[in-house]
């Protein structure tokens, strides 16, 4: 069985496969809730890492230690100057996140943490472009009225039977689960 989309060596196993009569069917169905969940909290962790902690240092440098978070309110709104270079780090870190989902969406179809429960996100029309991709993550970004949306887009998913998030909705794609049959 050759996959269209799979990958030379996935393709290499299912014709292996195939002549020793093993072959396995792969379906791609409705993810679990549970499983979209964690595989989220994976890339959180990893765009924590990755995107979040070189800019710790820099505002860790802006804001003293020991500052209770009153403080370091008043600090931000008194100082234009830490308000204006934590506005900035914010908001670049808010790129850099929506770029970890959206490339690795559209060009691999999955984030590691996606990958690690064998999760797949799949555009409801053609081939996911890149637009899908970055309307899926864009309650990333940290806009005041898009801040919303890191509350609204994932409670959609529990009262909808497919579990599609909001913006999932709105981008036309889902997140499936491989699932093997044979």
């Amino acid at each position: 069985m050759i996959a269209q989309g799979a990958t030379a060596t996935q393709n290499l196993i299912n014709v292996i496969l195939m002549k020793e009569g093993m072959a396995k069917k792969r379906v791609l169905a409705q993810a679990s809730l549970m499983k979209r969940i964690l595989a989220f909290m994976v890339d959180s962790i990893i765009v924590n890492i990755v995107v979040l902690f070189p800019f710790q240092g820099m505002l860790a440098s802006a804001i003293p230690d020991g500052h209770s978070f009153i403080k370091t309110i008043e600090l931000l709104s008194t100082d234009p100057l830490i308000s204006s270079t934590f506005a900035v780090v914010v908001f670049v870190a808010g790129i850099l996140s929506l770029m970890y989902f959206a490339i690795l969406e559209k060009n691999l179809g999955q984030t590691p943490g996606k990958m690690l429960f064998r999760l797949h996100v799949k555009s409801d029309r053609n081939e996911l472009s890149y637009w899908q991709a970055m309307v899926r993550s864009i309650f990333l970004l940290p806009i005041s009225i898009l801040m919303v949306l890191i509350i609204v887009d994932p409670i959609v998913m529990f009262f909808r039977r497919d579990h599609k998030r909001l913006l999932e909705i709105l981008s036309k794609t889902s997140t499936l689960e491989e699932q093997n049959h044979g």
